[in-house]
């Protein structure tokens, strides 16, 4: 018998914090601009929240062998839809 996955989605927000839940794996991020350790593909990366008006960023570090690399998600809402956008930059350091 194998181990039933949980792939639901929950999404939170509050005065403080703004949370995203996968999969039973939960990471909040407190908006008050302070950095967390967050887990992402087995490694560990800071990241912090900010409100760039309407739009709630969060911008998440990962050090690599060639840098660091680091993940810009953007969340709003268009409509009657919670929307993600995300944007990706990798560093490479020459040798």
């Amino acid at each position: 018998a194998g181990a039933s996955t949980n792939s639901e989605t929950v999404i939170a927000l509050d005065s403080s914090a703004f949370s995203v839940e996968i999969g039973g794996v939960r990471t909040s991020y407190p908006l008050n601009g302070s950095e967390v350790v967050v887990q992402m593909r087995g490694a560990e990366g800071r990241a912090h929240a900010s409100w760039a008006g309407d739009t709630l960023v969060i911008e998440t570090t990962m050090d690599t062998a060639n840098g660091p690399a680091v993940n810009r998600q953007s969340w709003f809402i268009e409509g009657d839809a919670l929307v993600r956008a995300t944007a990706s930059k990798t560093y490479y350091k020459r040798k």
